[in-house]
C-alpha cells in the first residue's frame, strides 16, 4: 500500500495507537483521520513528523497528557487541517504555535478545543496567513488553567481567518483594535474571559461579513462603547451576544440597522430605561430567542406582538424592573418574567392567547388572584 493517499478509520473501535509509524513505506499519505476512536493514550511522536500530511484529524479520541514537542519543531509542514479538539490534552500553547511554524503558509483549520492547553497565544501566530478557522475554546476546566493572557495585536494579520472561537478560557487584558481588520471574519465568540478595558467602533470598522457576534467578560464591568450614531459594518449579523458586559446605560439603539438579527442575547449588560415598542414589534417577527435579563428595563410590556417564527421563540426579560399585566404574546413556547413588578390577575384566557406556551415563569412579581383553569 506504498502509494496510500488517505486512509479514514474514524469511529471504528480503535483501542490503541502503535507506538513506532505503521506508514514508513508509504511516502505520499495525504490524510490520516483516526477521530472518534478510544484509544484513550498519549500521542505517539511519529504522528507530528509525517511531512505529506495535509489532514490530521485526532477529533474526540480520547486522547490524554502532552502533546510531543519534537523539539520544539513538528514536521507537518503542508498540513492544512489539524483536529485535535475533544480530549484531554495537556501542554503550552505557545510551543504548539512554535511546532507549527514551517506550515506557517499552509494551516488553514486548527481545532484544539475542550483540551487543557495552557499558556499565552504567541505575536508569531499572525504569521499563519492562510489560517480560515481557529478554535480554541472551552481550554478552561477549572479557575486556574486555560489559555490566558491578552490576545496579541498580531491577530489582525489573519486576513484569511472566518472564524475565531476563543470561549471559555482564562484570556485577559483588553482585545486588540487590530480584529476590526479582518474582513473575511463570519463568526466571533469572545465569551466566558477575563477582557478588561472596552470595545469601540474601531473593533467592527471593517467587519462587513460578520453573521455572529459573542462577547462576555468575567471581570465586570467590560464595556462596549460606540456612538450614538454608529451604524454597523455587518448587515446580516443574525446572531448576537454580549453578557456581562455593559452596552448601556440605555438601549443600544445600533441594533435598529441589523435587520437579519433573530438572536438576541443582551444579559446583565447595564441596560436601564425603557425599551422602544417599535423596536420590539418589528424584530419580533424574526425572533426565536430573546433575552434581555439580568437588566434595569423599566416601563410596560406593549400588548402586542408580531411573535411568528417557526421555531417557537423563547423570550427572557427577568430580572428587570417591568411592569403591568402579564402579556399574551401568542407563538411563544417559553416566557421568562420572574423578579419584575408585574401585577394584576392572570387573565381567564391565557391558555387560549398563549396556546403554544410550554414554559412559563413569573415568580418573584405582584400577581394576585387564582390561576385560571385555562
Amino acid at each position: 500500500m506504498s502509494y496510500l493517499l488517505e486512509l479514514h478509520l474514524a469511529s471504528c473501535n480503535l483501542g490503541a495507537l502503535p507506538p513506532s509509524s505503521p506508514f514508513l513505506n508509504i511516502t505520499s499519505l495525504s490524510v490520516l483521520d483516526h477521530s472518534g476512536n478510544p484509544f484513550n493514550s498519549s500521542i505517539p511522536s511519529w504522528l507530528f513528523n509525517m511531512s505529506t500530511l495535509t489532514k490530521l484529524d485526532l477529533y474526540d479520541s480520547s486522547l490524554k497528557g502532552p502533546i510531543p514537542s519534537m523539539l520544539g519543531r513538528w514536521n507537518l509542514c503542508k498540513i492544512q487541517n489539524l483536529y485535535l479538539g475533544f480530549n484531554y490534552l495537556t501542554g503550552d500553547i505557545t510551543e504548539m504555535i512554535e511546532a507549527l511554524s514551517c506550515s506557517n503558509q499552509s494551516l488553514e483549520f486548527l481545532d484544539l478545543s475542550s483540551n487543557q492547553l495552557t499558556g499565552k497565544l504567541p505575536n508569531s501566530l499572525g504569521q499563519f496567513t492562510s489560517l480560515f478557522d481557529l478554535d480554541l475554546s472551552r481550554n478552561s476546566v477549572n479557575s486556574h488553567t486555560g489559555v490566558s493572557g491578552p490576545m496579541p495585536t498580531s491577530i489582525g494579520n489573519l486576513s484569511n481567518l472566518g472564524s475565531l472561537n476563543l470561549d471559555n478560557n482564562m484570556m485577559n487584558g483588553t482585545i486588540p483594535e487590530s480584529i476590526g481588520q479582518l474582513t473575511n471574519l463570519y463568526s466571533l465568540n469572545l465569551l466566558q474571559n477575563y477582557w478588561k478595558g472596552t470595545m469601540t467602533n474601531i473593533h467592527f470598522h471593517n467587519l462587513t461579513n460578520l453573521i455572529s457576534l459573542s462577547v462576555s467578560s468575567k471581570h465586570y464591568p467590560y464595556a462596549l462603547k460606540v456612538t450614538n450614531d454608529w451604524v454597523p459594518p455587518f448587515k446580516n449579523l443574525f446572531h448576537i451576544e454580549i453578557s456581562d458586559c455593559r452596552v448601556g446605560p440605555t438601549f443600544p439603539y445600533w441594533l435598529r440597522n441589523l435587520k437579519s438579527l433573530n438572536e438576541i442575547i443582551l444579559q446583565n449588560a447595564g441596560i436601564s430605561g425603557e425599551i422602544p415598542h417599535w423596536w420590539l414589534y418589528n424584530m419580533s417577527s424574526k425572533i426565536w430567542h430573546l433575552d434581555l435579563s439580568h437588566n434595569k428595563i423599566s416601563g410596560y410590556f406593549p400588548k402586542e406582538m408580531n411573535f411568528t417564527s417557526s421555531k417557537s421563540p423563547t423570550v427572557d426579560f427577568s430580572f428587570n424592573k417591568l411592569k403591568g399585566s402579564v402579556p399574551l404574546w401568542s407563538g411563544v413556547s417559553a416566557l421568562y418574567l420572574r423578579n419584575n413588578l408585574l401585577s394584576g390577575t392572570l387573565p381567564s384566557n391565557v391558555g387560549k392567547e398563549v396556546s403554544d406556551l410550554r414554559h412559563l415563569d413569573l415568580s418573584n412579581n405582584y400577581l394576585n388572584g387564582r390561576i385560571p383553569l385555562s
